[in-house]
């Protein structure tokens, strides 16, 4: 019993730490980064001071720390610095831009396309049509969607019924006496929920979100979803 309990604390400050390691705010980064990357030079002035450089990546930001004092060997007590964060996605490096900070691009490139490609709080949708026996399916349309910020926890699938159509919701001419009614294809609804607590459903057919996000849909992150 004292050794699941103590793995079930050790992961809930794991997963504490990576919920830190998501943040925008570079104060934060800078305690709980995924890496760190510092430089020290002389300062050039005679008097023995060194001038310093720190990144520290992110998931969603890198944040570059440029310091007038860095003669501490601990680069969290060097003094005079300034911050300049960038979200990966405006991380620009190639073509005409030989390094980022000194950096090779193909090390850049990595790390931007690992926190880009992943697609924190996003799905995909596709729509696969039906096709004759003996043969592949093809591939349909395909819609990427970011639902939030943040990363989704749940998610559930859920079929609305179809809604008739009547004669004053078409431009057609009505049915035949004793002729089926014509009704619209079922929509499917994906029922998400965040780490940040929101809550929303969007609607595969129609590719958009019905009605309003809610913001506070739980104390908590949304852990689970059910139909």
């Amino acid at each position: 019993m004292g050794t699941a309990l103590a793995v079930t604390v050790v992961s809930i400050l794991v997963t504490g730490f990576g919920v830190f390691a998501l943040s925008s705010d570079e104060n934060i980064l800078q305690l709980t980064n995924w890496g760190t990357f510092t430089t020290r030079v002389d300062s050039g002035n005679g008097d023995g001071t060194k001038i310093g450089e720190a990144i520290y990546i992110g998931l969603q930001k890198v944040v570059i720390v440029t310091c007038r004092d860095a003669s501490d060997n601990d680069y969290l007590s060097w003094d005079g610095c300034e911050f300049n964060g960038l979200f990966w996605k405006d991380v620009e490096c190639g073509n005409d831009i030989d390094s980022f900070y000194g950096y090779p691009c193909d090390a850049i490139a990595s790390c931007r396309a690992a926190a880009t490609d992943s697609q924190f709080g996003a799905f995909v949708t596709a729509a696969l049509p039906p096709s004759a026996p003996g043969t592949a399916a093809s591939h349909g349309r395909r819609r990427l969607f970011q639902a939030t910020d943040l990363c989704l926890s749940a998610c559930a699938l859920v079929e609305m019924p179809p809604k008739p159509t009547t004669a004053s919701d078409s431009s057609e001419a009505a049915p035949a006496p004793g002729a089926a009614a014509s009704s619209s294809p079922p929509d499917v609804v994906v029922v998400c929920g965040s780490w940040d607590s929101s809550l929303l459903l969007y609607s595969v057919n129609s590719a958009c979100v019905l009605g309003a996000r809610i913001s506070q849909a739980h104390d908590d992150s949304v852990g689970c979803a059910s139909t």
